[in-house]
């Protein structure tokens, strides 16, 4: 944050310098409400762990010896949409140097460089007056041969990609046998084990190394599960039943055949002919009468509605009912009191 000194500080006159009238700088932040003072000969002030996705408002106000007047109007801060990195180079091993360029950053903008994760702090730098800023930064320490990411801390959170490649492989040189002055013997030169004369890999090595190294060990295994599977599947097959002959023989005999004579077997009769369509004889269609006119030309009869039979007399009424009258029962009266009491048995009697 930076600001400019103030035109007028009240009532008094304004310095060259503006540091005999104004005491200092009170730089207020929200949302927070904290408040920093600054002294009248800085002015810029630096203020870091701001979260993502949230505005702030800061206000900074010059205090002298008189009263504090009211706030000059909100000015809004532009957002660095065209923010960009590139690096030089862009591919290299473990140890290459990476110059970093930025360009239409915000001004005096403080900037963390991170490699791939927000933890892997690659380094900082400050933009200048024009927002762009150079840095040299080198991979980060252990990362696997791939393409990385370096990208900005600041809005809009620009990358770049960096293609790390690993350490060549060295490779194993030729050890010289030693030479026997005394016996014209001419020496044979040794050479690593795997490794053809011409410094290539073998095919056994490569399928003894991973990740092909599991190949062999996959094929080995289905050669033996369809070994298993085949003598399993001849166990299970059924031997072949031999042919059998199927003779009806009649439960009955029939006595009503003549006995055959001996060394010749009766003769069957022939079965009957059956009456087919084909053996009909084809009957002639009779003959076509010619189309002969009618004498008289046909005349539509007139409709005539038939009689409307005579209606029936309704039936008479029946007779009114008489009233009727409804009598309730009268109550029984109660017996009637005896005269005399009844005669009690005696202890005599």
């Amino acid at each position: 944050l930076d600001w400019t000194p103030p035109a007028t500080n009240g009532s008094l006159p304004n310095n060259s310098d503006n540091s005999a009238t104004i005491g200092h700088y009170t730089v207020t932040i929200n949302p927070g409400g904290t408040s920093n003072v600054v002294p009248a000969s800085t002015l810029t002030y630096a203020y870091s762990g701001l979260a993502d996705n949230l505005t702030y408002r800061f206000a900074v106000s010059a205090t002298n010896s008189r009263p504090i007047t009211g706030a000059a109007a909100l000015v809004y801060a532009p957002l660095p949409t065209g923010a960009s990195l590139g690096l030089q180079p862009t591919a290299g091993g473990p140890s290459t140097s990476i110059t970093v360029t930025g360009q239409l950053f915000l001004k005096n903008e403080s900037i963390t460089l991170y490699w791939d994760l927000s933890t892997h702090v690659a380094g900082s730098v400050v933009a200048d007056d024009t927002g762009a800023f150079t840095k040299v930064v080198k991979p980060f320490r252990g990362d696997k041969p791939k393409v990385h990411k370096l990208c900005a801390s600041v809005q809009p959170h620009p990358c770049a990609s960096f293609t790390l490649q690993g350490v060549p492989t060295p490779t194993p040189g030729v050890t010289p046998s030693p030479v026997d002055t005394s016996s014209p013997t001419p020496t044979e030169t040794p050479q690593a084990s795997g490794v053809r004369p011409g410094g290539g890999l073998s095919w056994l090595d490569i399928i003894t190394r991973p990740p092909f190294v599991f190949l062999p060990i996959i094929a080995i295994i289905g050669i033996l599960g369809m070994l298993a599977y085949w003598l399993l599947s001849r166990r299970r097959q059924m031997p072949a039943a031999p042919a059998a002959t199927v003779v009806h023989r009649a439960t009955r005999p029939d006595y009503m055949a003549p006995f055959p004579t001996s060394g010749t077997p009766p003769v069957a009769p022939p079965p009957p002919a059956q009456a087919s369509a084909w053996d009909a004889p084809i009957q002639s269609a009779p003959p076509v009468q010619p189309y002969a006119p009618p004498a008289a030309p046909y005349a539509p009869t007139p409709y005539v509605p038939p009689p409307v039979p005579p209606q029936a007399p309704p039936p008479p009424a029946p007779p009114a009912a008489p009233p009727r009258s409804v009598e309730w029962p009268a109550p029984q009266n109660p017996p009637a009191a005896p005269d005399e009491p009844p005669d009690l048995p005696q202890p005599s009697d």
